[in-house]
């Protein structure tokens, strides 16, 4: 299984290369044609299936399987850095260091050792904190909620034991700090899946029953939202919005959580 797993993993790589060079030809000809960029069928292919794939992956419970779907993200956020597209996860191409592997996050955060995960995460966390709601990271709501969420939720639920929990700590720190900078619709997505989590699994271990306690109280501290509390149907979007999110506390999160 671990040859044509490696295999597999080469012939993807592969694959991601030739998308590259096919997307570069076909943007070379474009330029000296009209200056009109043109649809490329293997820029379509990777954003509209491979990368749908590769993101159902980042979710897996098998974590050498995990791993390699984080490797394959990384090739394709290095081959079209580029790219104007959202999907594509160029944007997370900041992230990969080519001149120090030490300080790679996709490399340390798939690493074997648990403190190299650890600290990929730990800087993360501390990129991240330096940016807020006026001055938001340079990463897409996409590459945030689809990527790097899932990776910083993951050892959460993989953590078993205590010797772990300094992994697991900077998981949790590192998923409030993502938290911070999504979106009002993410935002409940993520907080609802992590309440609902708590009672459909009996089979968590006491720290997972702990980390997981601890990942939802830190999506909690990183609400970010205006909370308007008035007469519905408000003219203003932002009292509309804040009137959403006190209705949607109300009747659905604060009775979860007292549950």
């Amino acid at each position: 299984d671990g040859v044509v797993s490696r295999g597999a993993f080469k012939a993807l790589k592969t694959l991601v290369s030739v998308s590259r060079a096919q997307w570069s030809e076909t943007a070379a000809k474009s330029a000296a044609a009209d200056g009109q960029q043109q649809q490329n069928d293997w820029v379509w292919m990777i954003e509209t299936s491979f990368l749908a794939c590769v993101r159902l992956g980042l979710t897996t419970k098998e974590v050498p399987v995990r791993r390699s779907f984080i490797l394959l993200l990384a090739e394709v956020s290095r081959a079209f850095d580029s790219h104007d597209s959202a999907g594509m996860h160029g944007d997370l191409r900041q992230l990969i260091r080519d001149d120090d592997p030490e300080l790679d996050f996709f490399l340390n955060v798939t690493h074997v050792q648990v403190h190299r995960r650890a600290r990929a995460l730990m800087r993360l966390r501390k990129f991240l904190s330096g940016y807020d709601s006026g001055n938001p990271p340079p990463f897409s709501m996409q590459s945030l909620t689809s990527v790097l969420l899932p990776i910083a939720i993951n050892p959460v639920h993989d953590c078993r034991t205590s010797a772990e929990d300094t992994y697991a700590n900077e998981a949790i720190s590192t998923v409030g700090a993502i938290a911070s900078h999504i979106s009002w619709n993410k935002y409940n997505s993520a907080l609802w899946v992590a309440l609902s989590q708590m009672s459909r699994n009996s089979s968590r271990t006491p720290s997972q029953e702990r980390n997981l306690v601890a990942m939802i109280c830190a999506i909690i501290d990183s609400f970010h939202f205006e909370v308007v509390v008035g007469a519905d149907g408000d003219e203003d979007s932002a009292v509309s919005e804040g009137n959403a999110v006190w209705r949607m506390l109300k009747n659905r999160f604060i009775p979860k959580i007292e549950e």
